[in-house]
């Protein structure tokens, strides 16, 4: 598929000033970035909702994320820093900087790399994220040596862009923008950034135009009855896109559609691709068995494979470490791999698995020039 080739739809020829407006910051995203029309629309939507969150009760985070580098999860945020309201992007921030930056600016907090921080051992940062999805949440620290307790309001609009699966909690905070490598077809424009900032001049001006207009008008908005929610969409997620749903019913037309529909299909898209770590994963252990004389691999190797691949996101999967056995087992087992107790040429057992069991998930998943390498192994391969 051709993602030029998914222009972002328009009203009629006499479409509103605004709604030209949210369609050209559309465009401008589209130079850039490898994306679906509506994840343009969403993402549209998201660059004006910074301009005036502080008239929501809450504000969705985008989680961009894609299981291959190279994908434009950074140029996405590059794209994002040069739209938003007061963008701030980030990577390897401590939590006391994050608060001190939140509450001083209120800032479109862009954060890069984030399986370096959303792990086990960064749980300040990650309660820091599920405070400040919504306006009444506070983030409570110690402050001093007396036991006293600080609340800090951290509530303001969130990008984050990573490789690993997203912490459970935050899951429904996030509406995921899931990226794929461009194709051929596709006709991007390199990102520089002093000629990408001059160009998004005019429409960060007429982004503060239309929400200095709009704001008291969104601050009086009345909460969404359910029957304006995508009919398809968990009601988990009904709160995070509430707030790109009132601007779209603000700018009136054909919007309000348009982002009922764009919603439920980048959710789709992110539920189509849910099994899309099992591809590299497959792609990866193929790899390394090409490699190997023996056709079977303890667990134990082929995790230390795994965990040094520095492009593949197997080591920070665990909460921000490294693949463990049970990750592993929990992969192969949507395609039917399990792991075997068995004897190895050094003459020790152990739990492993074998270069047969990966060979009709091989020949399913992968691509065409990996599959005619594939080879049955012969019986003297078998235990």
């Amino acid at each position: 598929m051709n993602h030029q080739d998914q222009p972002v739809p328009r009203e009629n020829a006499s479409a509103s000033p605004s709604s030209e407006m949210l369609h050209d910051v559309a465009a401008f995203i589209a130079r850039y970035l490898a994306c679906t029309s509506e994840q343009r629309i969403v993402l549209a939507l998201w660059v004006l909702h910074t301009y005036c969150f502080s008239a929501a009760h809450s504000t969705p985070y985008l989680n961009i994320f894609s299981t291959e580098s190279r994908c434009g999860k950074s140029v996405c945020l590059q794209v994002l820093r040069l739209l938003c309201a007061s963008p701030w992007l980030a990577a390897g921030v401590p939590s006391s900087v994050l608060i001190r930056k939140i509450t001083a600016d209120r800032p479109t907090l862009l954060l890069d790399q984030r399986e370096t921080l959303l792990g086990a051992a960064y749980t300040k940062i990650r309660g820091l994220l599920i405070s400040g999805a919504r306006r009444e949440g506070t983030y409570s620290v110690s402050a001093g040596n007396k036991g006293q307790i600080a609340d800090h309001d951290v509530f303001c609009p969130k990008a984050f862009a990573g490789d690993a699966p997203l912490p459970i909690s935050l899951d429904p905070l996030c509406i995921p923008i899931f990226l794929v490598q461009r194709f051929p077809g596709d006709r991007l424009r390199r990102l520089r950034l002093p000629e990408a900032r001059e160009a998004a001049q005019s429409l960060v001006l007429r982004l503060q135009q239309w929400a200095a207009s709009n704001l008291e008008a969104l601050k009086s908005a009345p909460p969404l009855p359910y029957d304006q929610f995508p009919e398809d969409l968990s009601s988990n997620y009904e709160d995070s896109v509430e707030p790109l749903l009132q601007i779209a019913n603000l700018l009136g037309g054909e919007w309000p559609l348009q982002a009922c529909s764009a919603l439920i299909r980048v959710f789709d898209f992110h539920t189509e691709h849910d099994d899309s770590y099992v591809v590299p994963l497959l792609s990866d252990i193929y790899d390394l068995f090409e490699t190997e004389k023996d056709r079977r691999l303890p667990t134990g190797d082929l995790l230390e494979y795994l965990n040094n691949l520095e492009t593949r996101p197997w080591r920070s999967w665990n909460k921000g470490g490294l693949l463990t056995a049970r990750n592993l087992a929990r992969l192969l087992g949507q395609v039917g791999i399990r792991s075997r107790n068995q004897r190895y040429p050094s003459g020790g057992r152990g739990n492993g698995y074998q270069y047969e069991d990966f060979l009709l998930p091989w020949q399913n998943w992968l691509p065409k020039a990996e599959k005619q390498a594939l080879e049955v192994p012969g019986e003297n391969d078998k235990d």
